[in-house]
């Protein structure tokens, strides 16, 4: 499960910052702009490396799920019909992201808890 959450992050960081690169005129522009834009699929990407556990990681996809498509609709659809990019609509998901890396963050196991629990019989 972590090896997928990793994975699937890592192509929606690849894949919002060759959108936001493509939208823009300058590439330059478009992969800083996009680099600030993905920011919350970096937190959830080093999320997935250091905390262990099913609901922790499935937390963690759901927070992918739910970004990856608003930044699209964001780069593609609002965008597209209002000529100009609204940045503080990306402050609108703010919220949910919180929740759900709170939310893994509590069902998480780290590291060395992982390990004890092995060790044990």
């Amino acid at each position: 499960m972590k090896k997928l959450t990793f994975i699937i992050t890592f192509i929606g960081i690849v894949a919002g910052i060759s959108l936001i690169c493509f939208n823009l005129l300058n590439p330059i522009v478009g992969f800083v702009l996009g680099s600030v834009f993905v920011a919350p699929l970096f937190v959830t990407l080093a999320m997935s490396r250091l905390l262990a556990g099913t609901g922790t990681q499935i937390a963690l996809l759901c927070s992918t799920a739910i970004y990856l498509p608003y930044l699209i609709y964001l780069f593609c659809v609002d965008l597209q019909t209002r000529g100009h990019f609204n940045f503080l609509a990306l402050s609108y998901s703010a919220p949910i992201m919180i929740a759900l890396w709170f939310t893994a963050a509590v069902l998480s196991k780290t590291r060395a808890e992982q390990a004890e629990d092995s060790k044990e019989p």
